[in-house]
């Protein structure tokens, strides 16, 4: 063989290493580059909830992931309570267009003052269980209340309480209760 030959047949191998590593790069890059096949979406939903009873389930079906659902449900574990939907709005895990979408759905039940027990007043924002008690004694004292403004009643109450919680409440009839019963809520 002479050297000519040779020195053509080491170029052709080189062209065809050449070609296949020029396809092998080529193959790699695409696949970076193309997106990768989309995964299977889960299916958002929206319907009524309450944010201070959904389930675990539930808030994955209304679109959060299963990490800010578990956020959600510890923090009402923990004693955390949503008294109207912009608190719920402010938990770190909402997204403000989540919120937006979720917003019309939300049902939090007022507390009829009627039939609530001092627990149930006592989760009302600005009553402690001072104005808890003093709330269901007065309601027992005058047979139930008829108009919010009666709560104005109470020993250094103050308006300013009654206008942070009277979104929160509503007068259902009143019965008289034994001692020990328990409350009952407002849908």
């Amino acid at each position: 063989m002479n050297s000519t030959f040779k020195t053509g047949a080491i170029a052709l191998a080189f062209l065809i290493i050449g070609y296949q590593v020029a396809l092998f790069v080529h193959k790699a890059s695409a696949e970076a580059i193309a997106p990768a096949p989309p995964q299977q979406q889960r299916k958002v939903e929206s319907f009524p909830f309450d944010p201070n009873t959904v389930s675990l389930q539930d808030l994955q079906r209304l679109g959060f992931s299963e990490k800010q659902a578990a956020s959600i449900v510890n923090y009402r574990e923990k004693g955390g309570r949503f008294h109207r939907p912009a608190d719920f709005a402010k938990s770190f895990v909402v997204a403000d267009s989540v919120f937006r979408r979720l917003e019309p759905y939300i049902r939090i039940p007022q507390i009829d003052i009627n039939a609530a027990d001092s627990a149930a007043f006592d989760n009302l924002p600005g009553i402690g269980p001072y104005y808890a008690a003093k709330m269901v004694e007065y309601r027992d004292q005058i047979e139930g209340y008829s108009h919010p403004n009666q709560l104005l009643d109470i020993w250094n109450f103050g308006q300013e309480r009654l206008d942070g919680l009277i979104d929160l409440i509503t007068i259902g009839e009143y019965h008289p209760r034994e001692y020990g019963e328990a409350s009952s809520v407002s849908e």
